[in-house]
């Protein structure tokens, strides 16, 4: 892949990487087309007695048909709302090297540290499925950026979602644009809405284990494990003018809905 100078590209204020993976309607869909990435390496390690390879694939660029975009921040906080009935279970991937394999990636212990994270070879999984005992009860997440940032003509948001190429599930996001002294969110942007989407993934993991977990947002020590082919992450990205917001405003963060 071709890499594309940084002082050429747009910017993208915020991260934000869903494995599934908000009054307006989304105008338009844009996809992801390609991206640059830089991978780090760490020690191997023990997890629910699996191996861990500590294998970081970060986003560095990412582009689509018409617009080049650079990452330039991440979001520093998470907090995930679940409703009082259902189950308290999350769902996290890892790309494996081979058939119920080692997990490239390294272990989160939470499911926050997943959502926080810039890394290509693990994710959540089905985060808003609340069909059936053995899924999950969020409702809602929201992402906060601690400083919060200033939209720019240039902002975007890609959003990632981790599914069968090139099929991929809906979603509701909002920029939050107000918040109280205790960092509760007051207000918000315009709702924006995305059907379920065509977007052809970007890697394409041959191998992945889906981890089960039944504590919440303790994601320590599975109960379940699922072995499967050939998915990988695809991705849409958001502008000001699906939030419509103008240049200048300020947000402190993101905010995810199930779809309705």
């Amino acid at each position: 892949m071709k890499s594309i100078p940084l002082a050429n590209l747009r910017r993208a204020a915020l991260l934000f990487a869903l494995g599934f993976s908000l009054p307006a309607i989304l105008s338009a869909q844009v996809a992801i087309t390609g991206a640059t990435t830089l991978t780090t390496d760490s020690a191997d390690t023990i997890h629910e007695g699996y191996t861990f390879q500590n294998t970081v694939v970060a986003l560095q660029t990412f582009s689509t048909a018409t617009e080049s975009y650079a990452l330039t921040g991440m979001a520093d906080q998470v907090f995930i709302r679940r409703s009082s009935g259902g189950t308290n279970n999350a769902h996290v991937w890892y790309q494996t090297s081979s058939n119920a394999g080692p997990r490239i990636a390294p272990h989160a212990d939470t499911l926050q540290e997943v959502l926080l994270d810039n890394n290509f070879a693990r994710g959540v999984h089905n985060l808003f499925g609340n069909a059936g005992s053995s899924y999950a009860n969020i409702e809602r997440v929201d992402f906060v950026s601690t400083g919060g940032f200033t939209a720019t003509s240039g902002f975007a948001i890609p959003v990632f979602d981790f599914g069968v190429n090139p099929q991929h599930e809906s979603f509701k996001i909002a920029l939050v644009t107000g918040i109280d002294g205790s960092g509760n969110p007051t207000g918000y942007s315009s709702l924006a809405s995305t059907v379920a989407f065509t977007a052809t993934n970007l890697y394409s993991h041959t191998t992945f284990s889906i981890h089960r977990y039944s504590a919440g947002n303790d994601t320590t020590d599975d109960y379940a494990i699922f072995n499967g082919p050939n998915q990988g992450p695809g991705c849409v990205v958001f502008t000001l003018d699906d939030f419509d917001v103008e240049p200048g405003t300020t947000s402190t963060g993101i905010r995810f809905l199930v779809t309705m």
